[in-house]
Order: structure tokens, then sequence, then C-alpha cells
């Protein structure tokens, strides 16, 4: 009975983690409907107003209403163009609904974990959060030759993050806002319902490069863009509205140490831009800051922490968790070395045992490491990353029923150390440490009792 409630899939659970993967192309297919309407409200407000003067002038040239039909003309066809592009931008978006909706439909056609189909299903949604992780990172040539080689084209955002990854690219690194704001002016409601200010950071920096420029006429031109697109921010954040207005009386010293003015004339702003144009349209669009494997990745890794993988000894390696001092394979000052749980025990698996092979011979303690098997958490990879998690909740604990410590602050067994010692050859009264066979042997009368609470 335990047995299958353990394996018993749990469709809901797992899709807790793929929301973004539905919400997305949904919010993408409002966007372009909310586009599409306006354009049609547009030109027929403009072809109203052409057909009415046209009718005013039937009395006299029928030239200028013929003129006028033909700029109503012009401007139907142009939006019909545009809608056209709309179009098909609205059968991609729902072929990547229904691609997603059919992948996610798989997982609730299963029962267990156990089920061949969810090993597939499991491997396909590795390789969508690895796309994703990609597309983040700039590395979309190998997104997308990773997403036509595994056949996920339609469940991955590549179009999306590419759109974005240029609009990044042209605030952080060529210090260009015309792309952000026509991308503001597509999502004005949207970020209107967020209250996200993201267009008033752009419409700043436009001041700010003005100022920085110091001309008499770009100061001019200074202040009618904050009179224009600045002055509104003096009802919502007086603070700010006064911090810009005080921009122009730094607009000769541009060099000042003086704060806020520092900060906005610093080239760093570019980045500070770019990054909050990130999370406006992370935010709109209701996709996470951080990679989706990250936070995959995250769940396990909380699984399996423990205090001992980020201990003060305990230097992180890529496929060894070496330690750096004699004491740091047991932490006296650390009860997590006593849990001996599935988890924690891969940190120091390497019992006194494992130390002495059948015929009594004595491993290094190089060697003993060597065969430890690595906590993942441990690992150069993910200890970084891990650091952020809580630690793993441990129901059980595992001690030796006579534990002692060693002046080196190592803890063992009474009984198992005793019989190490005696196999190692050490002189009665006296012991060693079995993981640390060159240290010095220590008077049996230096050893501590350990007392668990």
């Amino acid at each position: 009975m335990a047995e299958t409630s353990s394996i018993k899939l749990s469709p809901d659970t797992h899709v807790q983690l793929d929301q973004t993967l539905l919400r997305l192309p949904h919010e993408l297919s409002r966007r372009t409907l909310r586009t599409a309407n306006r354009h049609v409200e547009q030109t027929q407000t403009k072809v109203d107003d052409a057909l009415k003067q046209a009718m005013r002038n039937t009395g006299g040239d029928g030239s200028k209403s013929l003129a006028a039909i033909d700029q109503a003309i012009a401007r139907v066809k142009a939006t019909q163009q545009k809608l056209q592009a709309l179009e098909d931008t609205q059968q991609q978006l729902s072929h990547q609904m229904a691609s997603r909706i059919a992948h996610v439909d798989e997982l609730y056609r299963m029962n267990t974990l156990a089920d061949v189909k969810y090993e597939k299903w499991s491997r396909t949604r590795l390789d969508r959060l690895i796309v994703d992780f990609m597309l983040r990172r700039g590395y979309n040539e190998s997104a997308k030759t990773l997403a036509a080689d595994r056949g996920i084209d339609q469940l991955v955002d590549i179009d999306e993050f590419e759109n974005v990854a240029k609009i990044e690219r042209s605030i952080r690194q060529d210090h260009r806002i015309d792309l952000a704001l026509t991308w503001c002016g597509e999502n004005k409601q949207t970020l209107k319902k967020f209250d996200i200010m993201f267009e008033y950071q752009l419409r700043l920096q436009q001041y700010i490069e003005l100022i920085r420029e110091g001309t008499d006429n770009k100061l001019f031109e200074a202040t009618i863009h904050a009179r224009k697109y600045l002055i509104g921010s003096l009802n919502t954040s007086p603070a700010t509205g006064i911090e810009s207005a005080g921009l122009l009386a730094f607009a000769l010293s541009r060099d000042t140490d003086v704060e806020p003015y520092c900060g906005l004339f610093s080239e760093s702003r570019w980045d500070t831009v770019a990054d909050d144009f990130l999370e406006a349209h992370h935010k709109i669009f209701y996709l996470p800051l951080r990679p989706l494997l990250h936070i995959a990745l995250t769940a396990g890794l909380s699984a399996l922490k423990t205090p001992a993988c980020h201990s003060k000894f305990v230097s992180p390696t890529s496929g060894l968790n070496q330690a750096r001092s004699p004491s740091a394979a047991f932490d006296f000052s650390d009860t997590s070395m006593q849990t001996d749980d599935d988890n924690a025990s891969m940190h120091n698996s390497a019992t006194i045992d494992s130390i002495i092979d059948g015929d009594g011979t004595l491993f290094s303690a190089a060697t003993a490491l060597l065969n430890t098997p690595v906590c993942p958490i441990c690992s150069t990879e993910l200890n970084q990353l891990a650091k952020s998690v809580p630690f793993a909740h441990h129901s059980k604990s595992h001690v030796e029923s006579d534990p002692v410590v060693l002046p080196n602050g190592r803890i063992y067994g009474r009984e198992r150390l005793i019989a190490v010692n005696e196999k190692m050859g050490t002189p009665e009264g006296y012991v060693r440490d079995p993981m640390d066979p060159d240290a010095p042997s220590v008077q049996w009368s230096q050893v501590r009792k350990v007392f668990i609470s």
C-alpha cells in the first residue's frame, strides 16, 4: 500500500511548474487581438473622417473628394496588411497552445511515476527547461538547435525571448530606447493595469541624455521633454519629479558625487533600465524572473540540503567534496553529521568500516574520500544555487549508541573506534583517528563522551 502511494502521480503538482507553458501564448494571443482591435478602430475613425470630407466637397471640385476617398482606400489596404500579419501570428499561437495542451494532457493520462510514458514526458520537460535557460542566458542559436533536435519547437517560446533579447540589447549595449518605447506602446494598457512605470524610466533616460550633452539647445529640449513626459510624476511620485527637475541644476557639473544625481548620470543606469524592462516584461506575461530550470532544481536541492553542505570547513568541488581541515569530515559543532538518512549519509558515507578492507589493510584518508559518493549540493555546479534554499526536513536521526569525540573534533562510536584501532595496531591506552592515520596517537583520557540533546 505504501509503495503504491509513493509512486502515485499527481498531475496538478507537476503542472504548477508548467503554468507559463500555457499562460504565455494565451497572453500573447490576447495582445494580438487587442492590437487588431486597435488597428480596426483607428482605421474606422480615419475612414469616417475621410468620407465626411468627401461628402462636404461634393458640390465643388470633385478632385478633393476623390483624393479623400483614395486616401481612405489606401488606409484600409494598409490596415488589411497589418491584420493579415496579425492573423498569421494568431494562427501560430493557436498551434502552440494546441500542442502544449496536448503535452500537458499526456500527464493526466498517466497514473503512476513508474509509467514508461512518464519518463519520456519528463525528458521532454527537461529539454523545455534547458531551452528556457539558454534563451534567458542569450544562447539563442543553441536553444534553437536543441529545440529542433528534440522536436519541441511548439513547446518553447523562442520568438518571444528573441524579441525580448533584442530590446534588452538595444538598451544595455546600444543605449537606444526606441524599440522599448514601441514595446510600451503595444502593451500600454497592460503596463497601466500592473501599475508599472517603465515608460517613465525610458523618458527619464531620454531627459538625462539631453542634459548630458549640455548645449543650450539640448537643455531647452530637455525642459520641453520634462514638461511633456515627466511633469505627471509630481502627482504620483513627488520625490522622483523633484529629482528630475534637480538634474538641470547639475547640468554643468555632470561629474558630481552628490546623490541621487551621481547615480542618474552614471552610465550604469542603462543596465538598470534594461533590468527594469525584463522585470516589466516578465511581470505582465506572468513569467518568473528566475529560469524555470533553477526553480525545478530548487525543489530537489531543498530535499537534499543539510547544514554540512555549506560548512565553513568544506569547499565545493566538482566530483569530490574534500575538506580543508582534518575535522571537516565530522564537525563537532554541527549535529548534521549525526543524521544517517539516505540524503544526509551522502556527505560522510565513508564509514570507519569502509576504510579497512577485508584483510585489514588501512586505506588513506584521501582514498576513503575518493570512494565517497558525491553530494550534488556540495558540487561546484550546484553549491551556490543551493545557498538560498531551506534545509531538508529529516524526521529521523540515527547515531551510535556510544558516541565519543576526539580532540580534533571528529565523532565516532566508541566500540567501533576500539575495533578499528585494534586493526590499526594502535598501542594499548592510545587511540588514533582512522580518517587521519598520520596524526599522532592520543590517550583515551583525552577522548570525551558526546551527549546528544
